[in-house]
């Protein structure tokens, strides 16, 4: 037999902004990836993943400077959530 669990989570402010950084900056990256996957699909060309892991190390440094964006995107989750305890994200 299987047994399944639902879980809610109730994070803080502060867990609230790290969990919207670490998703935000996943999101930013995967969609990164695809789209140059894509863009290379189209060309006829194929991207390696070696060049991929490179052009992630040129995004990581994009993201940095895009800490603030998380930021405000975690407080615009809060303030949709109603109550301001759960987190949409």
């Amino acid at each position: 037999m299987r047994l399944r669990y639902n879980f809610r989570l109730y994070p803080s402010v502060g867990q609230q902004r790290s969990l919207a950084k670490a998703f935000g900056g996943a999101r930013v990256v995967y969609n990164d990836a695809l789209r140059a996957r894509r863009e290379a699909f189209e060309a006829g060309q194929r991207i390696s993943d070696g060049e991929l892991s490179k052009r992630l190390t040129e995004s990581k440094h994009r993201l940095r400077s895009c800490a603030r964006c998380a930021e405000r995107w975690a407080e615009r989750s809060r303030c949709m959530s109603g109550s301001g305890r759960a987190c949409v994200v």
